[in-house]
């Protein structure tokens, strides 16, 4: 059992036969914690977008209780089909990123469960896709989160300011901090990238999973001519498959081309391409839209990015790119990259370094209590 205001516990129970087969709970036992984490709190928290109301996870430390102007870090969180569930459990994880520490330090978390999130319906659930990284979309369902504190949060209203906030996540939440960063710089003071992308074509054929690219990029429309060409085929394979099975036994009979899992997921796209995205070329314009490459002259605030050497989901060439540019531009950045490691850092010690890594930035970039935010940092380097 847990809660947004418990840490995880372990149920006993027992199954009487007089009590028809019931399950009786016992006793609930706690389970070992590190001290500091009964000293968060998370608060779910909501808010309209484009006439979509979107739900966030507010996190932060109790005890010191955090002064209103406390800097605010934003987690956008990868997937982005994934579910989460608003737990305390949440705040204390330190695995895929170092929440715990980061709040320990003073620092505010706000996690957007924007479009394209799983748990809110199926449209939600779909609402990014032929979308991603648009200010309508998912990444405005991120800048709402923080009009929101500034607007209307009861405690944090009027609080929220660019140079105390960041913005940081991995893979699909990598990508999102580019786009972020590029498409609302203003909005933010500083960023870690960690295993993101910039440019969908060339990330999904240079790792060979064209998964990602099929399920959420929308071809644009075909020409009418062509558009027809496809329907009078489709029609006559259909055509052809209703004729009776002449095929050798234990065989299967010619059937209809399958659509495509994207068009599977957009009936609107039946009559705009015969193809799976990913098998549309030369690339149109249309589909790289949502793509950060052509957007990277546009980050002018301070970036971290840290990608494992053997990713073969997002390779590590989308974050070298991304830092050869910055360099170029002269913005204050760096590349980490994990030897060994595939799409997430498994190694204690390279999460360990990591989270010395993010802890340090954020200190150095982000106006706030640099003094605790860098005392956190040298006691997770174990240095003074």
């Amino acid at each position: 059992t847990e809660s947004a205001n418990e840490l995880p516990k372990v149920a006993r129970g027992a199954t009487l036969p007089e009590t028809g087969g019931a399950t009786i709970t016992s006793k609930a036992y706690a389970l070992p914690h590190p001290d500091e984490i009964g000293k968060f709190r998370t608060e779910v928290v909501s808010y309209m977008h484009e006439s979509q109301e979107v739900t966030a996870i507010l996190a932060e430390r109790t005890e010191p209780e955090l002064p209103v102007e406390a800097p605010l870090l934003v987690l956008a969180h990868g997937g982005p089909a994934i579910g989460v569930h608003c737990s305390l459990r949440l705040a204390a994880d330190a695995v895929r990123y170092p929440m715990r520490h980061f709040l320990r330090a003073g620092y505010r978390i706000l996690m957007p469960l924007f479009r394209g999130t799983l748990g809110f319906g199926d449209a939600f659930a779909m609402g990014n896709i032929g979308s991603q990284g648009s200010v309508k979309g998912d990444l405005g369902d991120i800048l709402a989160g923080l009009d929101y504190l500034q607007n209307a949060h009861a405690r944090l209203k009027g609080s929220i300011h660019p140079s105390r906030t960041g913005i940081f996540g991995g893979s699909y939440g990598g990508y999102m901090t580019l786009r972020a960063m590029s498409e609302a710089s203003d909005r933010f003071g500083a960023g870690v990238a960690l295993y993101g992308f910039v440019h969908n074509r060339w990330m999904s054929y240079q790792g060979g999973d064209f998964t990602y690219e099929d399920e959420y990029l929308v071809p644009p429309p075909l020409p009418v001519e062509e558009a027809q060409a496809f329907e009078m085929e489709l029609v006559v394979e259909e055509a052809d498959s209703a004729k009776p099975d002449t095929t050798p036994s234990g065989t299967a009979s010619p059937a209809a081309r399958p659509l495509s899992s994207a068009r599977d997921r957009n009936p609107s796209m039946v009559s705009c391409s015969s193809q799976g995205a990913s098998d549309v070329w030369p690339l149109p314009k249309e589909m790289e839209k949502s793509d950060v490459f052509n957007g990277l002259h546009r980050i002018g605030k301070p970036l971290l990015l840290m990608h494992g050497e053997k990713d073969d989901i997002c390779p590590l060439s989308q974050s070298e790119v991304a830092f050869h540019m910055m360099e170029k531009m002269n913005v204050p950045t760096g590349l980490v990259v994990y030897p060994g490691e595939g799409h997430g850092f498994d190694l204690p010690e390279h999460q360990q370094d990591r989270d010395r890594r993010m802890l340090a930035w954020f200190a150095e970039h982000l106006e706030g209590d640099r003094e605790e935010a860098r005392a956190s940092c040298a006691e997770k380097s174990g240095t003074s």
